[in-house]
């Protein structure tokens, strides 16, 4: 399943995006199908409805067992315990496109700790499920340009 690549963020990318929601648009009002892959994390977005971890489940579920690992090893390990088994982790994150992302000032420079364990995967899973924010605003305004956006959700994802 396809997910927006959350770096294209230029003009020309945004536009392309735009001309592929128009397309989108175009092939809703005339029964005209695209066989396009879209997750159910993106079609969510675009219909405006929350997402949630099971759907970013279903597109990186690598990712959310791990936030969920940290979460449980944060309520049993010692505080030298937990930062042995996750000396590699940083208060940062990686998006879907290999972006890593501060979850706070010089996140990349700061150990993840026990006690801020919580912290960092209600922030990492919010960054995740933001990430694309940008993109599904242009592929919905490209949408509005040929459809209306309010019958999406009659169209089942």
């Amino acid at each position: 399943m396809h997910v927006l690549n959350p770096g294209a963020s230029t003009d020309v990318q945004l536009k392309m995006m735009q001309f592929l929601g128009a397309l989108m648009g175009m092939s809703f009002r005339s029964g005209i199908l695209l066989d396009l892959n879209i997750s159910r994390l993106v079609w969510k977005q675009i219909v405006g409805d929350e997402v949630t971890k099971d759907d970013l489940r279903d597109v990186d579920l690598i990712f959310v067992q791990e936030l969920e690992r940290i979460q449980k090893q944060s309520t049993v390990f010692s505080d030298e315990e937990f930062a042995t088994e996750f000396k590699d982790y940083t208060m940062s994150t990686m998006l879907s496109n290999d972006q890593v992302v501060d979850l706070a000032e010089n996140g990349r420079t700061i150990p993840l700790a026990r006690d801020k364990a919580a912290l960092f995967c209600e922030k990492a899973l919010a960054a995740r499920l933001e990430e694309s924010k940008v993109q599904v605003a242009a592929l919905v305004d490209g949408i509005k340009d040929t459809f209306d956006r309010n019958f999406l959700r009659i169209i089942s994802w």
